[in-house]
């Protein structure tokens, strides 16, 4: 019998797999890369944050509805900044299951090709054994 069609095939699939486990690959550096960026930029905003006490309210320079009104502000800039802060954490961690995700569906795709090229060795095996 001829089982030249059925590696055929498997091998097709093999090369299916490999490419996607390529593009995969791909779709994480990309990942990485945002998620350095993100990281990097989390630092910046939590050292801008910082600032929103600067300078401080002291009775000397500040006073009344000025002190009052500056200080409504900057509560409001700081919950802002909390909600954002959140938001930015929320990403970060969004990202980092979706790289887990992606490491397991490559994973998973090794053991596809590990399955293909065995069943491409046991009929070349039949082939060989027929021929």
């Amino acid at each position: 019998m001829d089982y030249s069609a059925n590696i055929t095939r498997l091998r097709n699939e093999v090369g299916s797999l490999r490419g996607e486990i390529a593009s995969i690959q791909q779709d994480i550096r990309r990942l990485q890369e945002a998620k350095s960026t993100l990281m990097e930029q989390q630092v910046s905003f939590h050292h801008e944050k910082a600032q929103l006490q600067e300078p401080g309210l002291t009775a000397g320079v500040w006073h009344g509805n000025e002190a009052n009104d500056h200080d409504t502000k900057r509560s409001s800039l700081e919950t802002s900044y909390r909600a954002s802060e959140d938001q930015l954490e929320e990403i970060i961690s969004s990202i980092e299951r979706k790289i887990n995700l992606l490491r397991s569906d490559i994973q998973h795709a090794h053991t596809l090709i590990d399955v293909k090229q065995s069943q491409v060795a046991m009929f070349k095996r039949l082939q060989n054994e027929s021929g």
